[in-house]
């Protein structure tokens, strides 16, 4: 799979086919646009193709922008494992943001990219101040020689599958609604970095980390995952919160590594959630909360 910079190149070489959105979850509703893409470009001889902003597009817009689902990097890793040819990156600027509907199609479509097919779900908004729905898309795009396909919406337990309501089921811990969503485990990526080692003194060393992207990430509470270290899968137990029985008031993510003895600081690990298993509380004493945190343990261990 080849990554292609749009803000440094210009795609001359192939007619590509190209599927398009935020793609901010990678979710079920976005890979059947991708999915589709892909057929329909093989269909026509169309190197298949994704845009990619190396940022997200409201970062220009709003000072707060919304929790990541899915970091670039994995979005190529996904996108590869689906055989897509092409990723297309372009930084969305203000100068992209001020394109008209018109100018989108016109200058980056055509002009940067060179397709030829443009795969869109139903609400597709494009253009300054989103002023280009997927029907724009339809009229402009065929007369510059671009066919357009506008996808329907994908519905699970009759509701529409969005990034907004996944973030809501990552907030509230319920995983296996969130796995019907995704289509996959909600993964997050985090450097190792030094800790109190409080939990090492009690016997249960942890991983402390400082997640590389700002991902949504669950209510405070302990959640049975695995750990992805160097390509190999581990068992594994993570904490979300503020060590309420020590007095803690900063938020922390630390994860117990199964049958894992390597020092592993300023590595990058990701944390595979599985399922929610219990509040973060305050416990009377330390010898409570070590007494919880070895069921805790056992529980974790065998999901």
């Amino acid at each position: 799979m080849q990554i292609i910079d749009l803000d440094k190149t210009t795609n001359k070489e192939f007619e590509v086919g190209i599927a398009l959105g935020n793609f901010d979850g990678f979710h079920k509703g976005h890979m059947s646009i991708i999915t589709d893409m892909i057929k329909e470009s093989k269909a026509r001889g169309l190197k298949s193709a994704l845009l990619l902003f190396k940022n997200h597009t409201k970062s220009v817009i709003v000072e707060n922008t919304p929790l990541m689902l899915t970091s670039n990097e994995q979005k190529y890793k996904l996108a590869e494992e689906l055989g897509i040819d092409i990723v297309f990156t372009l930084e969305f600027s203000k100068e992209v943001m001020s394109l008209s509907a018109s100018d989108f199609i016109e200058k980056i479509l055509k002009n940067k990219i060179n397709a030829k097919l443009a795969v869109v779900g139903f609400d597709y908004k494009f253009g300054h101040k989103a002023s280009g729905h997927a029907d724009d898309l339809v009229t402009i795009g065929k007369k510059l020689g671009i066919e357009t396909k506008i996808m329907d919406a994908v519905i699970v337990d009759g509701e529409v599958i969005s990034s907004t309501i996944i973030r809501k089921l990552i907030t509230e811990g319920e995983f296996e609604k969130v796995y019907k969503l995704l289509g996959r485990k909600y993964e997050i990526i985090g450097r190792v970095i030094d800790g109190e080692k409080r939990g090492r003194k009690m016997g249960i060393p942890t991983a402390n980390l400082d997640l590389v992207y700002n991902y949504a990430l669950p209510e405070n509470g302990v959640y049975a995952t695995d750990t992805i270290i160097d390509g190999e899968t581990y068992k594994s137990i993570t904490d979300i919160g503020t060590n309420p029985t020590f007095g803690g008031d900063k938020r922390k993510i630390e994860v117990h590594i199964f049958d894992f003895a390597r020092e592993i600081y300023g590595e990058e690990i990701t944390i595979v959630f599985k399922s929610f298993m219990r509040r973060d509380i305050k416990f009377e004493n330390k010898e409570l909360l070590v007494e919880q945190m070895e069921k805790d343990l056992e529980i974790a261990r065998n999901l």
